[in-house]
């Protein structure tokens, strides 16, 4: 009896922190459609990130784990896309980690500046080309490669640290399936936003566990 009242009580709160965020996407919705549109892209981005940040904790990456939920439960397929040169940004960057990574990689990436790579054309690509280690480290490092993960750079990093007016990122010249990209929008954000909610607190009740897994049983 007491173990089934510690549940319903935990499930109480579950239920009302998601509901929470629930408010909190309403109004960033509220926000953006009165003019307040900086504040409301803001408002959504810091969600996204918070909420990634538990869901794979103990990973402290902010900006991996704010694409990576994009990409996996967002469910807005532009923000899975692979940009060509955000991916060659990202593996350079690991260089310091890993040195030669980028010399040993680049001659194997369909790399074309003017166009979006999905992440089934990238693994078609390297599969046969690296051991089973290699070829996971570079899915990995695709996620930083993603439409999600150039939000985060150009989205949410200016907005929260330098006080930015911009509400949209858009890919001049590059093409998705024949046409000209679409621009990363509040829209966009918002409604992966969404869905990320539902999935988390879906979830979190249908196992009794904060995210999933209790943030590895550091909370009751």
């Amino acid at each position: 009896m007491v173990e089934q009242s510690e549940k319903e009580a935990k499930a109480f709160f579950i239920r009302a922190y998601f509901e929470r965020l629930e408010g909190r996407a309403r109004f960033a919705q509220e926000l953006w459609e009165a003019g307040r549109k900086p504040e409301a892209l803001l408002l959504a981005c810091a969600c996204i990130e918070a909420v990634a940040n538990f869901h794979y904790f103990p990973n402290k990456e902010s900006r991996y784990n704010f694409a990576k939920l994009l990409v996996e439960h967002g469910e807005v397929k532009f923000l899975k896309m692979i940009h060509p040169v955000a991916l060659l940004d990202a593996i350079r960057g690991r260089s310091s980690q890993e040195p030669g990574i980028a010399e040993k990689l680049e001659p194997h990436l369909p790399l074309n500046p003017t166009r979006f790579m999905t992440r089934s054309q990238l693994e078609e690509n390297l599969r046969q080309s690296f051991t089973e280690p290699e070829f996971q480290g570079l899915l990995a490092i695709s996620t930083l490669g993603t439409v999600a993960a150039v939000a985060y750079k150009f989205l949410r990093n200016p907005l929260a640290h330098w006080g930015s007016e911009m509400t949209s990122v858009s890919f001049n010249g590059t093409e998705l399936d024949g046409q000209s990209a679409p621009d990363v929008t509040f829209d966009m954000i918002h409604a992966a936003l969404v869905n990320i909610i539902e999935y988390l607190g879906r979830i979190s009740l249908e196992t009794n566990r904060w995210f999933g897994h209790d943030l590895g049983g550091r909370v009751p």
